[in-house]
């Protein structure tokens, strides 16, 4: 692929994808079935092509404007409507089209996926420069994770990664109150957001005042912000908060529980998966995958991030080193743990919301490299590309482990540049 192209052909590539993405649609709704033979149970193992569209969303949007099913308060009709686990305004968004069809319910859903890479771009173009946001642009456009799962599939991750990488771009660009909004907003989308809501807190709260560092001035922008988030999420959960309060607050806070007593099963084709489900499937003692599995069975790998978060925040604006460099890191780095210590499991799909995030990571840490050629650019879009198609490929029970090969990669690849940055600091102090 050139990366030197004209505006019109990058376009011109930009609907060949979309051509793509149509094309896997109904691929995807007229010839895949359910596991039946060796063959389909190895296709299910690693593509992980649910029917969540086709049987979920369409459902709950149909039943919604029909007026025969409510979220958090209908006792449901059947097992389908018994599972709908968002928060309303996903439901909101995607049920608009079944006003004039129940076809169309995808249109939100697939608007979304495509319309990311644009956003990408301007957010690229204005923190690198045209050509490193050209290749952020078709590095989203061609990624295969989101070509297939949210493109393809229709998976709920498209909306609420769009609003929130629109999100940090507020942040970005220092417009603190839309942040936190459309923040909230995508917490409304998919509950996954809560685990971003406290470091973007801290951090806008850290970087708000001006001239004035007195306890009252952090306090009335903690209040300030505070009310925009609460009062935001109190009107986008009206009037289920009041119907329903204790099954629409088991729904949002995604009804995680910690155990010190756990059970480790084998995990069905349809089951999330954690990253320790190959040990289970291998048949290891139990005090083994006790050990390994602690974290993510006690919610303290979840806390544990956050903690680190708050504790990382605090530590870089007292010796005056927070930006927004680190910041992202930071976001990229609990998407990645959160996903992985996540107490009920994950499936391939939730990833594609970290995506944009790596992104972001590559054409800030690498962005003298993609600005020096073509060739430059190729190479690391194609080592981007093989692995964002080796997660697809890997079977569902190992792939987490190359999630754990992603992160360690970066933060040896944030730690190097950091030892770097400070040498060449140390050697100018010492000239």
């Amino acid at each position: 692929m050139n990366f030197s192209k004209s505006r019109e052909k990058i376009i011109i590539y930009f609907l060949f994808s979309v051509v793509i993405r149509l094309c896997i649609i109904v691929f995807h709704f007229f010839f895949f079935s359910w596991p039946s033979k060796p063959w389909d149970q190895l296709i299910i193992g690693s593509l992980e092509p649910y029917f969540d569209y086709k049987y979920y969303y369409r459902k709950f949007a149909e039943e919604f404007i029909n007026g025969t099913w409510f979220p958090y308060v209908s006792k449901a009709s059947n097992q389908i409507l018994d599972s709908y686990i968002y928060p309303p305004l996903f439901l909101y968004i995607i049920s608009i089209p079944v006003i004039l069809s129940v076809d169309l319910v995808f249109i939100p859903l697939f608007l979304a996926d495509i319309s990311l890479p644009f956003v990408i771009y301007r957010f690229l173009e204005r923190s690198n420069g045209k050509e490193v946001a050209q290749w952020g642009f078709l590095a989203l456009t061609f990624c295969p994770l989101t070509i297939l799962y949210n493109g393809g599939f229709l998976f709920n991750t498209s909306l609420v990664t769009l609003v929130f990488i629109v999100s940090i771009y507020f942040v970005y660009v220092k417009r603190f109150n839309c942040a936190i909004l459309t923040l909230t907003v995508a917490f409304l989308l998919k509950q996954i957001i809560l685990f971003f809501i406290l470091p973007i807190l801290i951090y806008i709260v850290l970087k708000s005042p001006k001239n004035d560092y007195t306890l009252s001035s952090y306090l009335s922008v903690i209040v300030k912000y505070g009310a925009i988030l609460i009062g935001t999420a109190f009107v986008g959960s009206l009037p289920w908060i009041f119907l329903s309060p204790h099954t629409y607050f088991e729904t949002v806070l995604m009804n995680q529980q910690a155990t010190f007593n756990p059970t480790f099963i084998s995990r069905e084709l349809t089951w999330p998966v954690q990253w320790y489900s190959f040990l289970i499937e291998l048949e290891v003692p139990y005090w083994f995958l006790y050990i390994v599995a602690f974290l993510n069975f006690t919610m303290l790998g979840l806390l544990s991030v956050q903690a680190i978060n708050f504790s990382l925040l605090i530590f870089w604006y007292r010796k005056k080193s927070l930006d927004w460099h680190k910041l992202l890191n930071l976001l990229l780095y609990t998407a990645i743990l959160s996903h992985l210590f996540l107490p009920r499991g994950v499936y391939k799909y939730y990833f594609t919301l970290l995506v944009p995030l790596v992104i972001l990571w590559i054409c800030i840490n690498y962005s003298t490299t993609l600005k020096q050629s073509s060739a430059h650019r190729r190479k690391v879009f194609l080592i981007f590309f093989t692995v964002c198609l080796l997660l697809i490929l890997m079977h569902r029970l190992l792939y987490l482990l190359l999630i754990w090969g992603i992160f360690f990669f970066m933060l040896n690849s944030d730690l190097d540049f950091n030892i770097r940055r400070f040498k060449r600091k140390f050697s100018s102090n010492d000239g």
